[in-house]
């Protein structure tokens, strides 16, 4: 794959180039244009439209990723990727070519924005593939062709990536102002969730994963379809209207989804495990808070085994 990358300025504006190639990168090329100091505004963005214009005809990069400065309305730094339809990328809602084409400066007839073709999709880094290199308090560190991403995992993911020479994660990328913070998930019903949880009103990203972090998405969504508000006012900063407006928001939101149940008669395994804590004197919220810090996926009597000897 070969990327450009474009930081923007109408005084000065920069480019480098790189390529990938069986997971090792390769720099091609690099530099700036000028534009005259006092030139009118439309002729120094005409000097530039075309420089970028002229470097994308002569690279065909297959992807271009672009700082927005141009617009001067804030101060956040955006990513924009436009991926060529190869038939092998992951689903980045390839209009590759296409936004590469147009490539250039918001506010101007003749000069179209990038922005405007990929804007409705915030799916811009959706899977990483790579090695994990560290696990540190900020986040798992995956190494994807010598450069290494940050990324807030769920404990699912971790242990997916633990002792694994490569592991696949998939990933959302939230934009702040200040930020662009990348979340991964082990597998896509935990990033479709924590998507749908962001739509809830006082729910932000931190919360989301912290949701998806303490038990299975079929669990959380049986949870939703069934009221129960308690599984999530267990889980740090989330109060009770909080818990309220996610069951009744993402409620309607799952419709007529299925009820995940287990084979075990139809009794579903968390509440299992939640009831037996129950019975030993646990309340409500302290069995999910203890059920939270132990593996989903071992049986009902193993997590609890587990949450006891953790007390």
């Amino acid at each position: 794959m070969k990327v450009i990358g474009i930081d923007p300025g109408t005084a000065s504006c920069g480019y480098g180039i790189v390529h990938e190639s069986d997971g090792r990168l390769r720099a091609i090329d690099h530099g700036w244009w000028k534009t005259r100091a006092g030139e009118r505004p439309e002729l120094r963005l005409k000097t530039i439209f075309d420089a970028v214009a002229g470097l994308i005809e002569a690279h065909r990069p297959d992807a271009v990723v672009l700082e927005e400065s141009f617009v001067g309305a804030d101060a956040r730094t955006a990513l924009f990727v436009g991926q060529a339809e190869d038939g092998e990328s992951d689903p980045l809602d390839a209009r590759g070519a296409d936004a590469v084409a147009r490539l250039g400066c918001a506010g101007r007839r003749d000069l179209p924005c990038a922005r405007a073709a990929l804007a409705e999709d915030r799916r811009v880094i959706a899977r990483l593939r790579g090695r994990a290199v560290a696990n540190t308090p900020e986040g798992l560190v995956v190494d994807v062709g010598g450069v290494g991403y940050l990324v807030a995992a769920t404990p699912s993911a971790v242990r997916k990536a633990d002792g694994a020479a490569e592991v696949s994660l998939h990933t959302y990328l939230h934009v702040r102002e200040d930020a662009l913070q990348l979340y991964g998930f082990a597998e896509a019903a935990e990033r479709e969730l924590f998507v749908q949880l962001l739509s809830v009103n006082g729910v932000g990203p931190k919360v989301a994963l912290a949701i998806v972090s303490g038990s299975p998405a079929a669990e959380l969504r049986r949870a939703i379809v069934l009221e129960d508000t308690a599984r999530f006012q267990a889980i740090p900063g989330i109060g009770k209207k909080t818990a309220e407006r996610i069951v009744l928001e993402l409620k309607e939101k799952l419709g007529d989804a299925p009820v995940p149940i287990s084979s075990a008669g139809g009794t579903q395994p968390h509440l299992v495990a939640r009831d037996a804590l129950v019975e030993l004197g646990y309340s409500v919220g302290e069995a999910e808070q203890a059920l939270a810090a132990v593996d989903p996926e071992l049986s009902p009597e193993e997590r609890v085994r587990q949450a006891l000897k953790a007390a």
